[in-house]
């Protein structure tokens, strides 16, 4: 832990920081060696780098450098830092191992001091990973960040991955399922006129239906009349009798 390199002293030097000597009779102290520091004087020896620290110069440091955002150092005496995997991320410095991306957000890159969320559409159910989970057909996610997508609700129906909404179901149509990747038909001899409805109307009285799909029913003609519901042909009037204005029961 010290030297002497002038001749005819009454004591010898410590080394100095940064320096170490473990031998005898000797005229200096080596420099500390990329990976290790020394931070007293008259040391016999350096110290290695602590975990979730470096020192990749060779110039005789009295301490080591946290790793930076992004990197890490699980061991002693490490003259460089690692760079976090990807699906892993360090967000602060000094960290002995990188954590892995939280639920609902991914990291496709190495090194980096933070996750992504998950973009809208998408959602990852598993902590440390690398990519998201497009929505499947029938469901949707409308927010970034989430675990899991959501099924379509009754009304609407979804036929494309990644969605971020689901289709409200056309006029002429229905769906009374979750998750439906379609909107079914009416039937003929029912009707709806709204979007996003779980059931349709039956044809009223002085209606009938002509084909599936209808957003509204047919009034029946002069000369023919209808008085029941879920028609899908208007009756003639019999001999004797007549209706002069459409839509009549």
């Amino acid at each position: 832990g010290s030297f002497s390199n002038v001749t005819g002293l009454s004591r010898c030097f410590s080394c100095e920081v940064g320096r170490a000597q473990s031998q005898t009779q000797r005229s200096s102290c080596p420099i500390c060696l990329a990976g290790s520091y020394q931070d007293k004087q008259g040391q016999a020896s350096c110290k290695p780098c602590p975990v979730g620290k470096s020192n990749a110069l060779n110039t005789g440091v009295s301490a080591c450098f946290d790793c930076g955002l992004g990197l890490y150092a699980d061991r002693a005496g490490s003259r460089f830092c690692s760079q976090c995997s990807s699906g892993s991320y360090a967000g602060s410095l000094g960290l002995v191992k990188c954590l892995p991306c939280a639920i609902g957000t991914f990291q496709p890159n190495n090194g980096t001091a933070n996750c992504t969320a998950c973009p809208a559409g998408s959602a990852q159910s598993s902590p440390g990973s690398t990519s998201c989970s497009p929505c499947g057909v029938g469901k949707y996610n409308p927010r970034p960040g989430q675990i899991a997508c959501l099924d379509c609700p009754l009304g609407t129906s979804g036929n494309e991955t990644g969605r971020t909404a689901c289709d409200r179901c056309p006029a002429g149509t229905f769906n009374n399922q979750p998750a439906a990747t379609a909107c079914q038909n009416c039937t003929i001899g029912r009707h709806s006129a709204a979007q996003g409805v779980l059931s349709c109307d039956a044809c009223a009285p002085g209606r009938y239906g002509t084909e599936a799909g209808q957003a509204d029913c047919t009034p029946c003609p002069a000369g023919t009349y209808q008085d029941e519901s879920l028609a899908t042909q208007c009756k003639p009037c019999v001999a004797g009798t007549y209706t002069s204005s459409p839509g009549q029961i």
